[in-house]
């Protein structure tokens, strides 16, 4: 398991590889399964790994409970980690206006990129001023 991989995703990834390995004839018992996962968790799970151990009877318990007992950890990981991770704090949009150009040329109205929303405003701002001066 890589550091960055959560438990749900890591027991699925292993599941599959478990089922083509029984779909071949392999045998394979639950307890297999449980060892090998819980040599595989990164350092963060050790304490729980140790936990789990002490308190359980791996050559009895099911995968499933291992996972959920691996899930609710995490989540407590997770909720307690003083670093929320933020997909996405602000995003900025890339606009496309029509540049309004001066009646007096004749030209006609171009395309313009705009960066960003600052920019917008200033020229939206504009246009409301010549509007009200009449221009």
């Amino acid at each position: 398991m890589e550091e960055g991989d959560q438990i749900g995703e890591y027991f699925n990834k292993v599941l599959t590889v478990t089922n083509q390995m029984k779909g071949c004839g392999e045998t394979i018992i639950d307890m297999m399964i449980v060892e090998k996962i819980m040599r595989s968790l990164p350092r963060k799970f050790d304490y729980i790994v140790v936990a789990i151990e002490e308190s359980h009877d791996l050559a009895i318990m099911k995968v499933e409970e291992l996972q959920s007992s691996l899930e609710a950890h995490e989540i407590r990981l997770v909720n307690r980690s003083p670093i929320k991770k933020v997909d996405q704090a602000l995003k900025v949009h890339h606009l496309r206006v029509m540049k309004r150009n001066n009646k007096r040329n004749g030209e006609n109205n171009k395309p313009m990129e705009i960066g960003n929303l600052t920019e917008v405003i200033m020229i939206e701002e504009r246009v409301i001023q010549q509007k009200e001066r009449g221009e």
